[in-house]
C-alpha cells in the first residue's frame, strides 16, 4: 500500500476507478459489461444523518464538512486572500456536489483534490499559529477546521458514498443501456 493510499484511503479509491470504469464502458457502448455491472448493485442508500434520511445526505454532508474547514481557515487567516479561496472552493465544492448526481468520477476526484489541499493548508496554518500571538479561538477553530476534515475522510471512504455512487452508477447503466436497445442500428 503506498502512501496515497493509506492518507486518501482504499475505498474511496476504488470508488473512483469503478466509476471509470463505467465511463470507459458507456464510451465504448459495451452493452454487455454494463449490463453485468449494473446487476451487481440493487440495493438503494439511506443514509441518516441529523435525523433526516435521504439519498444524497452523505454527498451533502461531505460538501458542508469540507465548507465549514474552509472557512474556519480563512477566519484564522483573516485577510482577502482567505476569502478569494474559500469562494474558490465553496465553486468547487459546489461543481463536485453537482457531479455526484450524476455518479461522474471527476467529481469524486474533485473532493478528493479539495481535502487534500484543505489538508495541506490545514499543515500551513498550523506552522503559521506558531508565529501569531496566542488566542484560544485560532487554536480552537483550527482544531474545528482538523476534525471536519477527519469527518470529510471518514464519509469519503463510509459505505454510505459508496451505495449512493454505485446506485447512481447503476441507474446510469440502465438509461445508457434503454437508450441503446431502443436506437435503430445504422449499417
Amino acid at each position: 500500500m503506498n502512501l496515497w493510499q493509506h492518507i486518501a484511503g482504499t475505498d474511496l479509491l476504488a470508488l473512483i476507478d469503478y466509476c471509470q470504469t463505467v465511463d470507459e464502458q458507456i464510451a465504448g457502448r459495451k452493452l454487455a459489461r454494463l449490463k453485468e455491472t449494473a446487476q451487481r448493485f440493487r440495493e438503494m442508500p439511506k443514509a441518516y444523518y441529523i435525523g433526516v434520511a435521504t439519498y444524497f445526505a452523505s454527498a451533502i454532508t461531505l460538501f458542508y464538512a469540507l465548507l465549514l474547514s474552509t472557512l474556519c481557515l480563512a477566519i484564522i487567516q483573516d485577510g482577502g486572500r482567505a476569502f478569494i479561496a474559500g469562494v474558490t472552493v465553496f465553486v468547487l465544492l459546489a461543481i463536485a456536489l453537482s457531479g455526484v448526481t450524476k455518479a461522474r468520477a471527476l467529481s469524486l476526484r474533485l473532493f478528493l483534490s479539495i481535502w487534500s489541499l484543505l489538508c495541506l493548508y490545514h499543515l500551513l496554518m498550523a506552522g503559521w499559529l506558531l508565529f501569531l500571538p496566542f488566542s484560544w479561538l485560532s487554536l480552537g477553530l483550527w482544531t474545528a477546521s482538523g476534525l471536519l476534515l477527519w469527518l470529510a475522510r471518514q464519509i469519503m471512504n463510509g459505505p454510505e458514498l459508496t451505495k449512493l455512487m454505485q446506485w447512481r452508477v447503476s441507474v446510469k447503466i440502465a438509461q445508457f443501456r434503454r437508450l441503446a436497445l431502443t436506437q435503430p442500428k445504422h449499417k
